[in-house]
């Protein structure tokens, strides 16, 4: 089952399961080690009950709603937070719209609702986690919930690295600031971005750089510039060198795209999602005065990319939670 096919985007979609879910709640963007500690834990209850495991998030962050003049930069698109929770062992992924209505519910409420139409035995959350209006389902409550309805409660201790708290905010900070190796510790992978590869103008080619485009428009990106990368590709995994920004001598769209030229690939990539890994940044993004200034500077990019040491392509890229 591909990530697409474990994801419904309401509640009353849910299918009817012979055992109660296994259910997290969050927003789990960036999905980083944090959240793949509360994750792997309900997944392990989950075999032991031979239940389903559920995650249920929202298809647009709740401080869109709640807090409307926070410019909150996501980590990654929903298509691959979707994707890294299915690499999470979810087995079920609801995505609903956060709304203002449904914030002014209770913590009561909103658990009801759920339960309602998913059924859930367990409830696996992080230290932080708050439900309902206001924030005001903290812990307490939602224990004395608990104890009322008979589910299992368990929040999880903050997961922390050098005495300090994981969390998105942090390595959206540690992106912009072009930390990579910090911010790889947190999330547990490279800095990484998804989706299908859409087209260009072709120049890549005709300059014997073909390149793989991702659209990043409105992600949270470290600075512009080249990076050395791997890639997870429909054909396999690759290593290569990729321009993150706007490319300005050759477009004046403003569009941000990571452009990334793949070594050893001497085929067009099957049609299919594209996971790019950044892992060192190798100069800022320049204008170049003509195309072939341009050309030249890519071929000692690609030299430098390909001096660069890397642990096992397959088992960075293809591994899970």
């Amino acid at each position: 089952m591909t990530s697409q096919e474990r994801v419904i985007h309401s509640l009353e979609s849910c299918p009817k399961n012979a055992k109660p879910a296994i259910l997290t709640i969050g927003n789990f963007d960036g999905v980083h080690r944090g959240h793949q500690a509360v994750i792997e834990r309900a997944h392990q209850i989950a075999e032991q009950q031979h239940a389903p495991l559920t995650v249920l998030t929202f298809s647009n962050h709740p401080a869109s709603v709640l807090k409307p003049d926070l410019r909150l930069i996501p980590l990654c698109t929903n298509a691959y937070r979707y994707h890294l929770l299915a690499q999470c062992h979810a087995d079920l992924i609801v995505a609903i719209t956060f709304t203002r209505a449904f914030a002014n519910q209770s913590a009561e409420e909103f658990l009801h609702s759920v339960n309602k139409h998913l059924p859930f035995s367990h409830l696996i959350l992080g230290y932080d986690a708050c439900i309902g209006k206001d924030r005001q389902g903290n812990r307490e409550q939602v224990e004395a919930i608990a104890n009322r309805w008979g589910f299992t409660l368990e929040y999880l201790e903050a997961q922390r690295l050098d005495d300090d708290i994981i969390s998105s905010t942090r390595i959206r900070n540690l992106l912009q600031q072009g930390s990579l190796d910090e911010a790889t510790h947190l999330l547990g992978r490279r800095p990484s971005y998804f989706g299908a590869a859409t087209p260009g103008q072709g120049l890549g080619r005709t300059m014997g750089f073909p390149t793989l485009n991702l659209d990043v428009t409105g992600l949270c990106l470290p600075p512009y510039g080249v990076y050395a990368i791997t890639a997870n590709t429909p054909s396999g995994p690759h290593r290569g060198v990729a321009n993150l920004g706007t490319a300005p001598t050759i477009r004046s769209d403003e569009r941000i795209l990571l452009e990334a030229f793949l070594f050893d690939c001497h085929q067009d990539i099957p049609p299919g999602d594209v996971e790019v890994f950044l892992h060192t940044f190798l100069r800022p993004e320049q204008k170049f005065a003509n195309i072939d200034a341009l050309k030249a500077q890519i071929a000692c990019d690609v030299e430098a990319a390909q001096r660069q040491g890397f642990s096992s392509i397959r088992i960075e890229i293809e591994k899970g939670c």
